[in-house]
């Protein structure tokens, strides 16, 4: 990706200066880069934290009248046993994982990095979280910027919805849609999974695309389709599609053995490849700086980091290999308490209660009868 001229844009430095820099940036690239191997990780996990959510989960069940919700809390339940159960004796979950092409890791088998987020963030306890921010679309601004840096990236949608990515869900939630029998909580999952499968290239019009086809409502795709805010942002999707377009031909060559693993090449297997491999480099470089002996786990482009490192210092390493990239934070705390064991314990008091009125009540009795 030719970064110089995005990295003297967004930091005025001058031309020499920029080459000189990317320079560096590309030997500490590739000095994180991680070759495809296979391996075991070792993760400790946090046995008290994760038994009081298998408790409180399984007091959430019995409390639970609606049917999808409890097939979702079983799910969890399930995880969070296979993990409990399956933990050597100094409670540590070994897990197997494949490297691949991209620097990506991706876990097999029984593992963290696949379990839901309430499990997997139960398991490991107290820590803190960073990921990166709509990563993809962030990827996104990079390419278009670094082909012209003219383009205004404070007015564009994908800027905007790097920002403010909240706001934006929440209002195509409400305006959209609008014939969904849904929670607006769920309306806005649904806008969330809806604007990450179109930027990783799945189509807007066609209703069984990743995009489309949870929103079962013929009326409320159509309303995505015709909201001009969504126009804006395909618009802006399309021109970085072409800008793919323009090394594809090359990257066919380069990437050949990766890019038709499982068939023919596609200018998005591209896309997702490229934008994969900017990715794992970002997150290696951070590690590193941290120290993997420090990093609890890393689920693609979010990490669990043992101890807390300052936002702007991890965004600061960050960006010396992506200028746009911006990583958030997030606080794991454990668990306060198990609601299934108060609530035993608070029986076990009311019980102890009525033992010592029904003894007061037998002792005044007895008085009295003397």
């Amino acid at each position: 990706m030719p970064v110089e001229v995005c990295l003297g844009y967004f930091l005025g430095q001058d031309n020499s200066e920029v080459l000189e820099q990317v320079a560096l940036l590309k030997e500490k690239a590739w000095i994180v880069r991680l070759e495809p191997h296979d391996g075991i990780i070792n993760t400790p996990v946090d046995t008290v934290n994760l038994n009081k959510y298998i408790e409180n989960t399984a007091e959430d069940y019995d409390n639970n009248n609606n049917s999808q919700a409890k097939r979702t809390l079983i799910k969890k339940l399930f995880s969070a046993k296979s993990i409990h159960d399956s933990l050597d004796q100094e409670h540590y979950l070994n897990q197997q994982y494949t490297i691949k092409p991209t620097s990506r890791c991706y876990m097999r088998g029984l593992n963290l990095q696949s379990a839901p987020a309430k499990v997997r963030e139960a398991a490991l306890g107290s820590c803190y979280k960073y990921d990166i921010r709509t990563s993809m679309y962030s990827h996104m601004l990079q390419h278009i910027v670094a082909h012209d840096p003219s383009w205004n990236v404070k007015g564009s949608y994908i800027n905007e919805y790097c920002e403010h990515k909240a706001r934006v869900r929440n209002m195509l939630a409400d305006t959209c849609l609008t014939n969904t029998n849904s929670t607006r909580e769920h309306k806005v999952k649904l806008v969330k999974g809806m604007l990450a499968a179109i930027g990783f290239g799945a189509s807007l019009t066609n209703k069984y695309s990743d995009a489309m086809k949870k929103i079962y409502s013929a009326d409320d795709r159509q309303n995505l389709i015709d909201n001009p805010w969504m126009k804006g942002l395909q618009a802006e999707i399309n021109l970085y599609t072409s800008i793919m377009r323009l090394t594809y031909k090359s990257a066919k060559i380069q990437y050949r053995e990766a890019l038709q693993k499982n068939g023919r090449s596609s200018l998005s297997k591209w896309c997702t490849f490229d934008y994969q491999q900017t990715e794992s480099t970002v997150m290696n470089f951070v590690i590193n700086k941290i120290g993997r002996e420090n990093v609890l786990l890393q689920v693609h482009d979010a990490i669990y980091v043992n101890h807390k490192v300052e936002q702007y210092v991890i965004n600061s390493w960050a960006r010396q290999i992506s200028p746009l990239v911006h990583f958030e934070y997030e606080e794991i705390k454990d668990i306060s308490y198990s609601r299934r064991l108060n609530k035993a314990g608070k029986v076990a008091e009311d019980i102890h209660k009525q033992r010592i009125i029904q003894e007061e009540i037998t002792a005044f009795e007895a008085m009295l009868a003397q």
